[in-house]
């Protein structure tokens, strides 16, 4: 529930652009978790969120893929490894304000995949023939509005 993103957009040049996100992990929240299964999550073998207090993705390359979508590719650092992440990106829409809401909006769905071994969590991952234990493909699905500044005179 606490994180923060920054992002830098022009529309007349989007490959330009770029995107900043942190995410605090020690403020994971589920809906009715088990008693100790947070604690368990953010401890010994999982996040480890005390030793590593921080989930980065900082975007290096923005690709046009089509009229609405882009390809962003970025450094995604977790538990203490960094290395290449690829999100699929969608523009929702946006405008410029108006005069009851002088900021400027724009929207983003975002969708990419990693493996959270790559990343040094591996504990639970099934052995090889098994399938018990907890899967190694972990799914990116980011849903992004970002506010502007106001607009100099907003239109009426």
């Amino acid at each position: 529930s606490e994180f923060d993103a920054e992002l830098q957009f022009d529309p007349k040049n989007p490959e330009a652009s770029s995107i900043t996100a942190k995410v605090n992990p020690k403020s994971l929240t589920l809906p009715a978790p088990p008693k100790g299964f947070v604690d368990e999550l953010l401890g010994k073998g999982w996040l480890e969120a005390t030793q590593f207090p921080e989930i980065t993705f900082k975007s290096t390359k923005v690709e046009l893929t089509g009229a609405d979508t882009a390809r962003i590719t970025g450094d995604f650092s977790l538990h203490g490894v960094t290395a290449p992440l690829t999100l699929e990106a969608k523009f929702n829409g946006g405008y410029v304000g108006h005069q009851y809401d002088p900021n400027a909006r724009i929207g983003f769905s975002a969708k990419g995949s990693l493996k959270r071994s790559a990343f040094g969590v591996a504990y639970g991952i099934p052995a090889p023939g098994t399938t018990m234990g907890v899967g190694d493909d972990v799914e990116v699905i980011i849903e992004a509005e970002f506010s502007g500044p106001p607009m100099a005179a907003a239109p009426k």
